[in-house]
């Protein structure tokens, strides 16, 4: 490599892959990692006036690698608005939003969304609607090794909203890809359900033994309690209820979630993560035993791990699926002689997450007396580790989809 010239303004990393081990050097330091694959190459990291390009080879030569570089030089300057962002990421990502989209008539669904609109606002109860529609059409596309992927994905939303004079909302956003079926009056059907559920609650200082959790709900549970937790330094270094307990059975057997990254109607999944690290279709928990962490490539070097795909401007998740359960929704709520369904939970930030400790009020609940649904309750005191939340559960038969979770009901019997 001696035949290399590099000007002050360029950095260039290089590291080798082979079947008996893997070293990575940065600023003359070396580690040793676990062998990745069977394979040997060398992999070229080049920072150029602060953007970077990557590139690799098998058959190492001077010659190979000289003309490797040159090229890597030359995709540096690529002047394609910001194609090549500043290290350590190189993503270039357009947003474009219109108001055509090929696979709905918008015209038609707008005047649906009016007529269906007026009709809600019969209720006199119902101070205001709102109503979005809008087309977003991502383009990406990623550069790495050898590698320039591109993916577009068409998103139609739809946003409804509606204020009652109590001053509660109640809300239901659809998010739908052009591959699924679309349903305005479903759509009004359950805003008008979850106007009658949320609106004019009671406050309620009761502790109740039974809970039915909601998608909803759920969702935010488990990208708080558990997806927040298991990011691989965390774990190395022991910082939380997750790691401290790891391969141990912390939550009910009955409990497994699976993050799918390719599913084809989801706007989440995606083949690459910002890093170029394949993703891959895991086990999060398995029977109730957490089975996977998420991790960058720093971190991967850094404890000598391998990147596990989730690397999207911070380590995040594709589409987290939860198995059903094989009772329905109805029968949990009339199997429950006095408790809640809670539908919404307040300041969940401020409780302590690393302690996996769940200290919130329910914002809003539904009471359930003897099977039955009697009036709506806020402020109910939610004190309870999450550990013991989703322990002894019985799950739903139903699932959800909430954004990129699909999610079923939870019942807990404190």
């Amino acid at each position: 490599m001696n035949s290399i010239n590099l000007k002050a303004d360029e950095k260039t990393r290089f590291y080798f892959l082979n079947n008996k081990k893997t070293t990575l050097e940065i600023h003359n330091k070396t580690q040793i990692l676990p062998k990745y694959n069977n394979n040997t190459e060398l992999h070229i990291d080049l920072i150029k006036q602060g953007k970077r390009a990557r590139g690799s080879i098998k058959e190492i030569t001077e010659q190979k690698l000289a003309s490797k570089i040159k090229s890597l030089k030359t995709l540096t300057g690529h002047n394609n608005k910001k194609f090549f962002e500043r290290f350590p990421e190189v993503v270039k990502q357009e947003y474009n939003y219109k108001k055509s989209y090929t696979e709905f008539d918008l015209v038609d669904i707008e005047k649906e969304v009016r007529d269906h609109t007026k009709d809600l606002l019969k209720d006199k109860t119902i101070k205001k609607v709102m109503s979005k529609i809008s087309q977003n059409t991502s383009n990406t596309k990623l550069f790495s090794k050898e590698l320039e992927y591109g993916s577009i994905n068409n998103c139609l939303s739809l946003n409804i909203s509606a204020i009652v004079k109590d001053k509660s909302s109640s809300g239901h956003f659809v998010e739908t890809t052009t591959e699924k079926e679309y349903n305005i009056e479903k759509l009004f059907e359950k805003l008008k359900e979850n106007i009658k559920l949320e609106k004019n609650p009671h406050s309620s200082t009761e502790k109740y033994r039974e809970l039915i959790i909601t998608p909803f709900v759920f969702e935010q549970l488990i990208d708080y309690f558990i997806l927040q937790n298991i990011d691989l330094e965390d774990l190395r270094l022991n910082n939380n209820y997750i790691a401290k307990n790891w391969n141990k059975n912390i939550f009910d057997d009955k409990l497994s979630i699976i993050e799918d990254p390719f599913l084809d109607y989801s706007p989440y999944s995606s083949k690459y993560d910002f890093e170029f690290s394949r993703t891959t279709r895991k086990d999060i928990i398995k029977n109730g035993i957490v089975k996977s962490y998420f991790a960058d490539l720093a971190d991967a070097y850094k404890y000598h791990n391998k990147s596990t795909g989730n690397w999207f401007f911070s380590n995040a998740e594709t589409n987290i699926i939860v198995e059903p359960g094989t009772k329905k929704l109805d029968k949990l709520i009339s199997e429950t002689k006095k408790g809640i369904i809670i539908r919404d939970i307040i300041g969940l930030h401020t409780t302590n997450r690393t302690e996996g400790e769940l200290t919130v009020p329910a914002g809003c609940a539904n009471e359930i007396i003897n099977g039955e649904i009697k009036r709506n309750v806020k402020n109910v005191p939610i004190v309870i580790k999450i550990t013991d939340l989703l322990n002894n559960i019985e799950i739903s038969k139903e699932r959800i989809q909430e954004n990129n979770f699909l999610l079923p009901y939870i019942k807990k019997v404190i």
